[in-house]
């Protein structure tokens, strides 16, 4: 009896190689959405919050994609009085940034200030959440391609 649901097919070379080729990428997706999400996790217990500015943009050369990127340039500064500024490990290819003098939340290290973060939801949640769920989604399709199984 065939469920209506989902429907089972044989399994070729190809799904397998697709498979495995969707459980590598997911797997990738995981350990960095999870990396991302620890340290994260890190700073919102142990950091100091405060307020900083956009200073700049440092435009680096892209990727086979993108010709060029470009990431925000962020000073704050630390309780002592001491002025810290970083590049966001995010770049941009397209017209997403932020205008210079825009107020932004920085989370830092009070160990080491240089070990700073955007504290904006999309930098610091929204984003890994994705990634992490862009993983999990490859597993799900891994499974159906290793089993011939059709998704719903």
């Amino acid at each position: 009896m065939v469920s209506a649901v989902m429907s089972v097919n044989p399994v070729g070379w190809i799904e397998i190689l697709a498979g495995t080729v969707c459980l590598l990428f997911s797997g990738l997706f995981g350990y960095f959405a999870i990396t991302m999400l620890r340290k994260n996790y890190q700073m919102a217990t142990k950091g100091i919050l405060t307020s900083g500015v956009i200073t700049g943009h440092k435009i680096t050369r892209g990727t086979l994609f993108s010709p060029r990127s470009t990431s925000e340039e962020i000073e704050f500064q630390t309780l002592n009085g001491e002025k810290v500024s970083f590049v966001l490990p995010f770049s941009v290819s397209g017209g997403a940034l932020r205008a210079s003098g825009t107020k932004v939340k920085v989370l830092y290290n009070p160990k080491n200030p240089q070990d700073a973060l955007d504290a904006s939801f999309f930098h610091f949640w929204f984003f890994p959440l994705c990634m992490l769920a862009s993983a999990l989604g490859g597993v799900y399709l891994s499974f159906c391609l290793f089993f011939g199984i059709n998704p719903p």
